[in-house]
């Protein structure tokens, strides 16, 4: 008999982290005892011009401009024993699509949080999760990054990654019903292969296979 180890999706191999959730922003009880932030009660988020998909997050005991309030994530008796804290900040994840696709497609949504002493704040790093939806004729002639593809009866066909207008025409060359495309914008190429592979696997352990037209010959093609 084959044993399966079963992890939760909650796992994280790190102890000082974010979770991202439609309820907002937690921070684990190690980050904050770690960082000796408890007397914290205000936060300040961070996006940048770097990446879309990296963030910082600074904290402060007095409400400065765009601020969010610090939560103590427990009620009643043991209110005073968790060093957990959150921050609901809808704003802020109302107005960041990569969020609402963490939380919206089960992706892993734990990131590890380390000190940046250049921008005197706490940087993490979230996947890229195909946060912009197009029909193929709109897609932009310009960018690179990871896409699906999905039929009208909305099932992914294929997931891959490079020039993403450019791929899109091929797969139409070849017949392919396209109805609409997913993606996140990429410029690295090492940053689209390690995430096409990791979509690519999170659906296989999903779905039990690749999707239909990332298998040729019984292989994985991209």
């Amino acid at each position: 008999m084959t044993m399966k180890l079963y992890i939760s999706p909650n796992y994280s191999e790190h102890d000082e982290y974010i979770t991202i959730s439609k309820s907002g922003f937690f921070f684990s009880a190690e980050f904050i005892e770690k960082n000796k932030l408890t007397a914290n009660e205000y936060c300040q988020f961070f996006t940048s011009s770097e990446s879309d998909y990296k963030f910082g997050v600074a904290f402060s005991k007095e409400k400065n401009e765009g601020s969010f309030k610090i939560i103590n994530t427990m009620r009643g008796k043991y209110k005073d024993k968790t060093m957990a804290r959150s921050v609901t900040a809808s704003a802020f994840f109302n107005n960041t699509p990569i969020f609402k696709e963490l939380t919206k497609n089960h992706q892993r949504n734990r990131f590890s949080l380390k000190f940046d002493k250049e921008n005197n704040c706490f940087i993490f790093y979230v996947i890229p999760s195909f946060e912009i939806s197009k029909k193929p004729n709109d897609i932009p002639g310009d960018i690179t990054g990871i896409y699906k593809c999905f039929n009208k009866e909305k099932h992914i066909l294929y997931i891959g990654k490079g020039n993403i207008k450019s791929r899109i025409k091929e797969h139409i060359t070849k017949g392919w019903d396209l109805f609409r495309v997913d993606y996140s914008v990429i410029k690295d190429k090492d940053e689209m292969f390690k995430y096409e592979s990791y979509h690519l696997e999170q659906y296989k352990k999903e779905n039990g296979a690749y999707p239909s037209e990332n298998i040729i010959g019984g292989r994985r093609h991209n």
